[in-house]
């Protein structure tokens, strides 16, 4: 994989996919806050299923499924439910431009938790994967203890290949119930 080392979101995909995702030959996967389009780059080795989502068609791959939309729109779940799709993982990698004020990254991220939920709960295959992306606020992490309810194996960790300032951790939640 001779792109591991372009990108800086490259090589946490490849330390996310060789600690916790081990097989994924053969998946459905949902990718939410698709960016650039490196994690279909990485995964398509695979011979994935993909189907990306994001809010801005800003690319350097796309060779897969892929939506224009917010998920934070109404329509988003009609245009997903019209693939009539389940899959086997879904990966968060959305992140809201982090303003410092805690009240108000807080208020963000608590209302992606409780979106995400609603997604993994229609669209995740029993036995599914969730990776989701967050940062590290206090108040932030304990919400999180709800994935507990619906997963039998929940990890939060910080990424080796990520910086150390960076407030960036990730819930790795196997085993949907």
């Amino acid at each position: 994989m001779k792109y591991i080392k372009k990108y800086h979101s490259t090589q946490k995909i490849y330390e996310i996919h060789k600690k916790y995702l081990n097989n994924v030959y053969n998946k459905n996967i949902l990718i939410l806050g698709s960016g650039k389009g490196i994690w279909e780059k990485y995964l398509s080795v695979f011979k994935t299923k993909i189907f990306s989502i994001d809010c801005k068609y800003n690319t350097i791959y796309r060779k897969n499924f892929f939506i224009k939309t917010d998920i934070f729109n109404n329509i988003f779940n009609f245009e997903l439910c019209f693939f009539n799709k389940k899959f086997d993982i879904i990966i968060c990698d959305i992140c809201s431009n982090i303003s410092g004020i805690k009240e108000r990254d807080f208020s963000f991220f608590l209302k992606l938790y409780y979106k995400i939920k609603k997604i993994y709960n229609f669209f995740l295959l029993k036995n599914g994967i969730l990776v989701f992306k967050f940062m590290n606020f206090c108040s932030i992490t304990n919400k999180f203890y709800k994935l507990k309810k619906d997963f039998k194996i929940v990890k939060y960790i910080k990424l080796n290949s990520s910086k150390k300032k960076s407030s960036e951790f990730y819930s790795i939640c196997k085993f949907f119930i």
